[in-house]
């Protein structure tokens, strides 16, 4: 008798844990559906770059490039003129500074916050560096924030609750979010796991601090328990090995 009094009870709370689940998957699809994922656009970036000053541009975009180069971007970084190689396969942008034809070298904090100051100045007195991100955090899983890792995070301190990710090989501002556009995304955030990836304010050279449960799948079952590994991640891991096996295969 106290057996069946027990099936009975673990009956019971298991579908009451079982249905909060599902609610909570049903809100986040909702909240996915109608509340977009903050992006910096193009026209915003635009408007931010520094005016182009081609006077000191020595080298020559012929001895620069390389052989495989797609297309060439021309803006300036830190006051100075930069080509910027995309490559035709895959890869990063080799970024080399007309004035010398040196290849620029990683942004550093300091870097990264002049960066900062010269796209919001009028937060300059009020903005911070926040952390130096090794992996995508939430906000930055998109891929061209991806194929710019690493990402310095700096913190603007404005009304809006501003946040900036800037590229450590590029010096380009990837993606800007509000605290307003950060709470609107909170609900599908809970119901599908912690995905944050955000390392400790380490310096570039060095790892970003992690933590939090191994089980890729426990954060599908226990949200917001294990704050490094997401279930999201743990599928986007698995397709992009599925990718590379598919890029392996013989036709």
């Amino acid at each position: 008798m106290w057996l069946r009094r027990l099936l009975i009870y673990v009956h019971r709370w298991l579908g009451i844990s079982g249905c909060l689940l599902f609610i909570a998957w049903f809100v986040s699809g909702l909240v996915m559906m109608y509340v977009r994922m903050p992006e910096i656009g193009a026209a915003e970036r635009r408007d931010h770059l520094e005016p182009l000053d081609l006077s000191t541009a020595r080298a020559s975009i012929a001895d620069t490039g390389g052989a495989d180069v797609e297309r060439v971007r021309i803006n300036m970084l830190g006051g100075r003129v930069v080509y910027r190689f995309a490559p035709g396969g895959a890869g990063g942008y080799h970024i080399v500074y007309a004035d010398a034809g040196e290849a620029t070298a990683p942004i550093d904090r300091d870097q990264a916050l002049a960066l900062a100051r010269r796209f919001a100045p009028e937060q300059s007195a009020a903005l911070r560096y926040a952390s130096f991100l090794t992996d995508s955090d939430q906000w930055t899983l998109g891929s061209e924030a991806r194929r710019a890792m690493p990402l310095h995070r700096i913190v603007l301190g404005d009304a809006a609750g501003t946040d900036m990710y800037i590229s450590q090989p590029t010096g380009e501002v990837v993606m800007k979010t509000t605290a307003q556009e950060r709470a609107g995304r909170t609900p599908a955030r809970f119901s599908t796991g912690s995905i944050s990836r955000r390392s400790g304010a380490a310096p570039p050279s060095g790892r970003g601090r992690s933590s939090g449960c191994r089980w890729p799948a426990a954060p599908s079952l226990f949200p917001g328990w294990c704050g490094e590994s997401g279930a999201f991640r743990f599928l986007r891991d698995i397709g992009s090995s599925a990718n590379i096996r598919t890029r392996l295969t013989p036709a």
